[in-house]
Order: C-alpha cells, then sequence, then structure tokens
C-alpha cells in the first residue's frame, strides 16, 4: 500500500502559514499602536489637557494685518535749496513744531547776488530797448524808418521782456521779493535766502549744519504734517478674499497704553508683493486727539470680515498646534477609555485654518476623523512634545 506524502504537507504548509499570518498580524498591530500617544486620565489631568469637540457653527472671521503709519503725500515735505550756496543759519531742531512759513534754515551764495545783479541789468537793457522799439514805431508810422529797423528792435525787446519775467520768476521761486530792485537808484541787493516750512507740522529729519555746501535738489530737511495720517497694512493673500473697499476696522499700536483707533479700508493696492505674499490695504483713520500718534509706527489691524449666515467646520483657536506654517490638532483615536483598555490615544492630523473671529477658526480637515472622536482644546504643546517623544523611539 502506496503511503500519501500529500496530505501531511500541505497541513504543515497550512500550519505555517497561519503562524506566519499571525505574527505579520502582530507585528502590524504593534506598529499601528506605535504611531498613536497613548495617556492615562491621570496622565491628562496631570498635563492640564482639555477635551472637545469639532463643532459646525456661523462664525464672523477676522483677519489681522500688521503695518504701520504713513504720513499722506500732501502731510510730507522735502526741503531743498533751488540754488548753491551754504547754510548761513539753522532756526530750527529735528522733532521741532513748525508752521507753514516758519523759516528753517538760510542759504547764502554768491548765485544769490548774481541773479539780482541780472534783474537789475535785464531791467535796464528792457528800458533802453523800449524805448528804441517805440521810436522805431513812429519813424514807421512816418515812413522814415526801414521795416528792418523795426523788426530787429521789436525782437530785442521781446526776448529781453521774456528774460525779465523768467529772471524774475526765479528770485520768487527762491522766496525774494522784486520790490526792492525795481528802483534803479535806491535798490538793495541781499546775500541771502531764507527756506521755510511748506506745511504745518513737525521736523522729521534735518541732517545740516551751519557752513554746510548745499546743491539744488538735495534735501535738506523733512516736515511731516502733526494729524494727517493713514496707515499701510499688509494682508495675506489667502485672506484677500474677505476684505473689501469701505470696510471698518480697529488699529491697535505697538504701545499697549495708546487707546485703540478706529477708521476704514481707503483702497486696496492692486498688486501682489512676490516674497511675502501680501497685499497692502491703505487705512484712513481718526487719531482722536492722539498727540503720542508718530508717522512709521508698527500697529496691529484687527479687521472683522463679511458676515455670513452658513455654518462651517470650526473649531476653539487654543486647538490649533502650527509648527513651520503648517496646522495641526490631536483627536482620540475612539470615544473614550473602555474597561478593556482604560488608556485613551491620540493621532496628530493636518488641517487648513481658512478663518477665525478670534476665538474659533474654521478649519479643512486632511483626513476623516473617528466617529465621536475627541480633540484636545487645551495644552496641545503637551501632545506634540509626547509626539516627538513617540518619533524618537
Amino acid at each position: 500500500m502506496k503511503f500519501n506524502l500529500l496530505v501531511p504537507i500541505t497541513f504543515l504548509l497550512f500550519l505555517y502559514s497561519c503562524t506566519d499570518s499571525g505574527k505579520k498580524e502582530e507585528a502590524k498591530t504593534n506598529s499601528t499602536t506605535q504611531k498613536y500617544i497613548v495617556l492615562t486620565t491621570k496622565q491628562l489631568d496631570l498635563m492640564d489637557i482639555e477635551l472637545g469637540e469639532v463643532d459646525q457653527q456661523i462664525i464672523t472671521p477676522i483677519v489681522y494685518a500688521n503695518g504701520k503709519i504713513v504720513p499722506l503725500p500732501n502731510s510730507e515735505a522735502s526741503l531743498s535749496s533751488n540754488i548753491a550756496g551754504k547754510i548761513d543759519r539753522i532756526y530750527v531742531i529735528e522733532g521741532a513744531k513748525v508752521s507753514k512759513g516758519q523759516p528753517i534754515f538760510t542759504i547764502s551764495g554768491f548765485e544769490i547776488i548774481q541773479i539780482q545783479q541780472d534783474y537789475i541789468n535785464n531791467k535796464n537793457e528792457l528800458r533802453f530797448l523800449e524805448q528804441e522799439y517805440n521810436r522805431q514805431v513812429e519813424l514807421r508810422k512816418n515812413d522814415v524808418g526801414a521795416l528792418a529797423d523795426l523788426q530787429n528792435a521789436e525782437a530785442k525787446y521781446y526776448q529781453s521782456l521774456g528774460n525779465l519775467k523768467s529772471i524774475k520768476a526765479k528770485l520768487m521761486l527762491l522766496g525774494l521779493n522784486t520790490d526792492n530792485l525795481d528802483d534803479s537808484k535806491n535798490f538793495s541787493i541781499v546775500s541771502n535766502v531764507t527756506i521755510g516750512s511748506p506745511i504745518d507740522g513737525y521736523v522729521l529729519k534735518l541732517p545740516v549744519n551751519i557752513g554746510m555746501q548745499v546743491s539744488p535738489g538735495v534735501e535738506l530737511a523733512k516736515i511731516v504734517g502733526s494729524s494727517d495720517f493713514h496707515a499701510e497694512v499688509y494682508c495675506y493673500e489667502r485672506d484677500i478674499n474677505m476684505i473689501k473697499e469701505g470696510q471698518e476696522l480697529e488699529l491697535e499700536f505697538a504701545n499697549k497704553s495708546m487707546n485703540k483707533v478706529k477708521g476704514y479700508i481707503q483702497s486696496i493696492s492692486r498688486s501682489v508683493d512676490n516674497e511675502n505674499k501680501s497685499v497692502i490695504l491703505h487705512v484712513r483713520f481718526s487719531s482722536g486727539g492722539n498727540s503720542s500718534i508718530l508717522p512709521y509706527m508698527s500697529v496691529v489691524a484687527k479687521i472683522q470680515s463679511r458676515n455670513s449666515d452658513e455654518k462651517v467646520t470650526t473649531v476653539p483657536i487654543t486647538a490649533i498646534y502650527e509648527e513651520s506654517k503648517i496646522s495641526y490638532l490631536f483627536h482620540t483615536i475612539h470615544a473614550a477609555k473602555t474597561d478593556k483598555d482604560p488608556n485613551l490615544y491620540f493621532k496628530k492630523l493636518k488641517v487648513d485654518v481658512l478663518s477665525n473671529d478670534g476665538s474659533n477658526a474654521e478649519i479643512r480637515l486632511s483626513g476623516d476623523l473617528p466617529p465621536d472622536s475627541k480633540i484636545v482644546i487645551h495644552n496641545t504643546f503637551a501632545l506634540e512634545v509626547e509626539s516627538r517623544k513617540l518619533g524618537s523611539e
């Protein structure tokens, strides 16, 4: 009788397969367990961890945007000289309050004297050319003078008249009165000009000293208005859909002792900064008589977004843990501990924070939450510490 070896061999292969499968399943279970943060109830209390739930509710998002106070274009002025010379006298210091027209400094130089001399010479020449032109007109009327002589006298007269008006305009630009030069016998020439403030405000910069040589067009001082400011705040590209012109907001200063002020978005820049992906919002606000507000102070704008009646997925802001600009929350993998397993298992889940209202954040989950799972809403950093320990094992 022949013995059939096929049955025992098949049975041994089946046993090996079951054993090997059991080992793989056990390894898989152990591997899966190691992905979770395991804490007891006592540990939760000691670590001051509080649990809550993901909710569906209506929120009014608030956008926070950093920025600075800047003067309006018409409330900031740069002072420079229209003629070369040197500083003779300085009347103010940086930070001084000045009124429109108030002297800031005086400049003297040969060019100032020369332009007045040119005015006097040209005025005397014009007087002679005018007489000659009138004489040629009379001669021409009497058919005595030549037409060419009249035309020549006319051209010289109007050319001189134009030169005189040009020099007079230059003198007025320098702030010099030509009345002292019009009297050909009792004229007076000055050797300096005074540069005054074009606006009411404060001296922001005054990088000059007595004897300093100045050239036309070089900034010698900067004046800023004392009340007409606005703010430039930088809204991230991701929040721009919640912003509109005319929207009211609140400005808070870095100096917490200063009162917050109310304002509104006057205009929105039509370009995005490629470096930080932000859009500039131009904000008008009332200082409320606060004289402590200064140009280029740092501010934070609190902008309440448009109202909506749509319910969104939310969690308390305290439930969000952010690292390297990526947001996470921690959740349990089952509703609560059981008698067989008194521990709680937590897992880290990536989320996108879409908006917030100062208390709750609208989120988008990167994956599904287990049914009836809880989330950590207080002291999420303690879970992150445990997560890092888990990763190092």
